[in-house]
């Protein structure tokens, strides 16, 4: 019974650690994003590139990560890319600035 205890705690712990953990090109993403005196925090970035990732194709998820690291531009992106990254900032409580 100890042992199915322990076992049962070890599996839960890793679970966790797994589900906490962000892959390098999203944090990338997330730390290009990030503009605090625009109100775009580091909590409201991980979202978004989270997001994004979940949402674009790969290789326009590829261009994405290329931007955070200046190996791509944004003209490199799709129009379903852009319109994505707007969906993801609008889901995530990003600010969206004046529209004028």
């Amino acid at each position: 019974m100890k042992n199915l205890i322990k076992i049962s705690f070890l599996t839960m712990m890793t679970l966790i650690l797994i589900g906490c953990s962000v892959d390098e090109d999203v944090q990338a993403v997330a730390d290009n994003l990030v503009n605090e005196e625009n109100g775009l925090t580091a909590d409201i970035a991980m979202c978004m590139a989270k997001e994004q990732k979940a949402n674009l194709s790969s290789e326009d998820w590829d261009v994405v990560v290329g931007m955070a690291n200046d190996t791509a531009e944004f003209g490199d992106l799709s129009e379903e890319a852009f319109a994505a990254a707007i969906a993801a900032g609008m889901k995530c409580g990003a600010p969206m600035g004046p529209l004028g």
